[in-house]
């Protein structure tokens, strides 16, 4: 099972129901949604949103402030 955690650490992702985490950013986020693994959203203080990808190992953060 995959799970997404945000929080003012930052946004961590686990694909083994809890059993091990990676760190997806390290900034400080209120919320997190993912609609695929290609579509990962996530907003802070500030008017912050952030949007990553994640494949298997790979992950690939692009930040967008509006």
């Amino acid at each position: 099972k995959t799970i997404l955690a945000a929080g003012t650490n930052g946004v961590d992702i686990t694909t083994d129901g809890g059993v091990t985490w990676k760190v997806l950013d390290t900034g400080n986020y209120n919320a997190v949604q993912a609609n695929t693994p290609r579509a990962i959203w996530a907003v802070g203080p500030n008017g912050a949103v952030a949007k990553f990808t994640y494949m298997a190992d790979l992950v690939k953060p692009m930040k967008v402030i509006f």
